[in-house]
């Protein structure tokens, strides 16, 4: 009777294991998908960068050149306090 009980507490020991260690599992690819998004994002960041494309306004055509905030620097927009 004790080796039946010993038993299945074991198994729901390993279940509960088991459980615990799919929802970690799901939990690292759920961050390595977001770590691989913004990696992703970042390149495209430096590209455009690098290309002297400055995506934010691109996707304003309706403003001039007067309206807009002069492009900084890839030195200025790498070193700025705020983009660290």
């Amino acid at each position: 009777m004790e080796d039946l009980v010993s038993e299945t507490k074991r198994e729901e020991r390993q279940l509960k294991y088991k459980e615990a260690h799919e929802k970690e599992i799901e939990k690292q690819g759920s961050i390595a998908e977001s770590m691989a998004l913004r990696r992703e994002m970042a390149r495209e960041r430096f590209i455009a960068d690098v290309e002297g494309v400055d995506p934010e306004h691109q996707e304003l055509p309706h403003l001039g050149k007067h309206d807009r905030d002069p492009p900084l620097s890839l030195t200025q927009k790498y070193t700025s306090i705020d983009n660290l």
